[in-house]
């Protein structure tokens, strides 16, 4: 996916309503760690410690099961802090889970609608695979 992609992908995200923060922080998340559609989905807000660094700096997310780190963009760090401030205010926000839904937990499945949805939208056919490769490029590519 090219950088006019992942532009126009992001895009769709511009609003600030919960639905564009969240999908805005997973999609960031997805291009900046390259990690796994079932990592994303499993991800606790115990998960993140988003004091523990400047916002200027990495975030770093134990990728769900696995116990990996991952160290999110500038940009990803914000778009989870956006999206988080917004979670905060609804009535599920004691949930344990990080990405929440119409009707509690967005799981696998929902994670990746939402992909999906949002390439859909622009044009694209991807899913979040793709974007875990988009990730990997961009890693070999900037050394």
């Amino acid at each position: 996916m090219g950088e006019d992609e992942k532009r126009r992908l992001l895009e769709t995200c511009r609003g600030d309503d919960f639905a564009d923060r969240r999908d805005a922080a997973i999609l960031r998340l997805f291009m900046s760690t390259g990690i796994r559609r079932a990592e994303m989905a499993g991800l606790h807000v115990s998960d993140l410690d988003l004091d523990a660094v400047p916002l200027v700096g990495p975030c770093w997310a134990r990728a769900g099961e696995c116990g990996a780190s991952a160290s999110g963009s500038h940009k990803a760090v914000e778009a989870l802090d956006r999206y988080l401030t917004k979670r905060g205010t609804r009535p599920d926000a004691d949930s344990e889970w990080l990405w929440l839904g119409q009707r509690g937990r967005l799981g696998e499945t929902g994670v990746e609608q939402m992909v999906k949805r949002r390439g859909e939208a622009v044009g694209l056919s991807i899913h979040p695979h793709v974007l875990r490769r988009t990730f990997a490029h961009d890693w070999l590519t900037h050394g």
